[in-house]
């Protein structure tokens, strides 16, 4: 759950009655307009930045070293973001960007379109996403392939 530059994380379990419980909580540089979160990371999107986060380290003295803010330069504004298993897809102006979570490397795929990047939805592989464009077109960037 978040409110403005604060987020809260839950542990919730829909097959039991059990109440959700607080996790831990943090707070952003500024205004969070989009979370999504998978099993081991959460990806938060916050005036035009994207910070990374791997679970086990929020809340813990290893936080300040796992936090990844992207992208690395800090110069481009973050348009939208999408979150798989193993990448996390970003777009910035004209360029959709691919990120792998485990590495400590830099960008390992950008794909330039003429026209701003609105969305990107990544399939759960990461080798496929759909980017749609200011243009309202969409289609289908193959990651292994292009």
């Amino acid at each position: 759950a978040g409110m403005n530059n604060h987020v809260w994380f839950y542990s919730a379990n829909l097959m039991s009655d059990e109440k959700p419980q607080l996790l831990f909580e943090k707070e952003y540089l500024g205004t969070v307009s989009d979370i999504k979160i998978n099993q081991t990371h959460v990806a938060v999107l916050c005036q035009g930045k994207l910070f990374v986060d791997a679970l086990a380290t929020i809340g813990t003295s290893e936080q300040k070293s796992g936090a990844r803010m992207l992208p690395e330069d800090g110069e481009a504004k973050v348009t939208c973001m999408g979150l798989t298993n193993d990448f996390v897809v970003y777009s910035t102006a004209n360029a959709c960007h691919h990120y792998h979570l485990e590495s400590s490397s830099s960008c390992i795929e950008t794909l330039h379109d003429d026209a701003k990047v609105l969305k990107v939805f990544p399939n759960p592989e990461g080798t496929r996403v759909i980017v749609v464009d200011s243009r309202n077109e969409a289609f289908v960037y193959n990651v292994v392939t292009d």
